[in-house]
């Protein structure tokens, strides 16, 4: 191993660095499902992982590479969105003709013109790690935030390979300016080894998350809620990752006294079912509150916000007796907050509060990436299932530190993509 530039800092730092968050009692959250959460873990108690030492002191490393090449403060460098192909590829059509604010005021208010004009959005859809809540199931949480370390990594990076057969990089790519994690469950259990990546490499990444940026949109536009619900599935209610987040310092200064929620809702419903039974289930809790906002951490129902915005403010006026008991528990400008929607929010906000929008006149450019397992000859048959991607097996039994690769950023090729996620790659 070589000694490179970032060896002292890493000798100096890492051994003891820890997030200090103070742990503060907060509202008790009352949880409307059947599943148990497992959030025992806390956020003090990680030192981060041993790749992100081992790599920041080895000059030979290909990902020191990577970083020790990036500078972090051009203006046209690319927005980068990372996480599971399911989850990007949907959402890269959004970014594309996003309009909630003037661009010349920066007001919250629709102006005609995509609010990522002129910006380059570079889509790194991941085609082998997902689904990421099988390294929790199967006890291998390391090796999942090492995976959010090698995206990010994957993000910043001005190269990429031309397919998942090739041993090197050679296809030219435009490193981000800021990376964008469309999954909670990575953003969660890697977010704090990306961010001592940076720091120990002096290197000022922004990073935005749909968790943090739910709840910054929430805060900008509900600065005293009264009550927030939070909607999600049973397995990321499961993980226990709100349970952990809302005791976090950051938000305890936000949100101290405000109750928090975690719902299930059913979503094979309709639209108006859906709503009325996310009202119902807060209903039963208990809880007198009015509720402020609901945050959608649901792939399919976060592009259902403002939808159901709509029919939750119509719902407030109407003089039906029988919805005499849902305006009660609403407030006049209760809302429902997207992961994406709040992920772009995030993006468009630091752009102008950094000044770091490109200032090209011209159409968003939507590039596209694939996260792809390294058909490499060592992989063996029990591998590589007959989809193309890992085994579940191999997939989520691989050894964190392992000095050896599996996956290659590639650049897009539609062959690797099944039909109904292709649709949503615009050349």
């Amino acid at each position: 191993m070589k000694c490179g530039r970032f060896q002292n800092i890493v000798s100096c730092c890492f051994s003891s660095i820890l997030i200090m968050g103070r742990l503060l009692p907060i509202t008790l959250a009352v949880v409307m499902t059947v599943a148990v959460s497992c959030g025992s873990r806390t956020e003090d108690d990680r030192q981060s992982i041993p790749f992100v030492g081992n790599m920041l002191g080895d000059t030979t490393n290909y990902y020191y590479g990577i970083l020790d090449s990036y500078e972090p403060s051009d203006r046209y460098g690319a927005l980068s969105l990372c996480g599971p192909a399911e989850l990007v590829l949907p959402l890269s059509e959004r970014f594309a003709e996003y309009d909630r604010f003037d661009n010349v005021t920066g007001r919250n208010r629709p102006d005609g013109l995509p609010d990522f004009a002129g910006e380059t959005i570079n889509i790194l859809a991941d085609m082998a790690n997902a689904p990421y809540k099988g390294y929790l199931d199967a006890g291998n949480e390391d090796f999942l935030r090492e995976i959010s370390v090698k995206e990010a990594l994957f993000a910043v990076s001005g190269k990429c390979y031309s397919n998942p057969y090739d041993h090197e990089a050679s296809v030219d790519k435009l490193p981000a300016k800021t990376i964008m994690i469309a999954s909670s469950v990575m953003s969660e259990f890697g977010r704090k080894d990306i961010d001592d990546l940076f720091s120990l490499a002096g290197k000022d990444v922004p990073v935005i998350d749909p968790v943090r940026a739910m709840v910054r949109s929430a805060e900008r536009r509900h600065p005293a809620p009264s009550s927030v619900c939070i909607l999600m599935d049973n397995e990321l209610i499961a993980s226990g990752i709100y349970t952990t987040i809302m005791k976090d310092e950051d938000f305890l200064q936000v949100w101290r006294d405000v109750n928090y929620i975690e719902l299930a809702p059913d979503t094979g419903v309709g639209l108006d079912s859906l709503l009325y039974g996310i009202l119902d289930r807060y209903i039963d809790t208990g809880i007198s509150m009015p509720l402020s906002v609901a945050l959608i951490d649901m792939s399919e129902m976060a592009f259902m916000a403002d939808t159901l915005t709509a029919m939750a403010r119509k719902l407030y006026h109407s003089e039906s007796i029988e919805d005499e008991k849902y305006k009660a528990i609403l407030t006049e400008e209760f809302e429902f907050i997207g992961k994406y929607d709040a992920i772009l929010s995030e993006c468009y906000h630091w752009l102008r509060e950094n000044d770091m929008f490109s200032h090209k006149v011209a159409y968003p450019e939507l590039r596209y990436y694939l996260i792809m397992p390294f058909y490499d000859v060592t992989l063996s048959s029990k591998s590589i299932g007959e989809s193309g991607g890992f085994t579940d097996e191999f997939k989520y039994g691989r050894a964190p530190g392992a000095n050896y690769e599996t996956v290659r950023l590639t650049s897009m090729n539609g062959r690797y993509l099944p039909p109904e996620l292709l649709k949503y790659v615009v050349y």
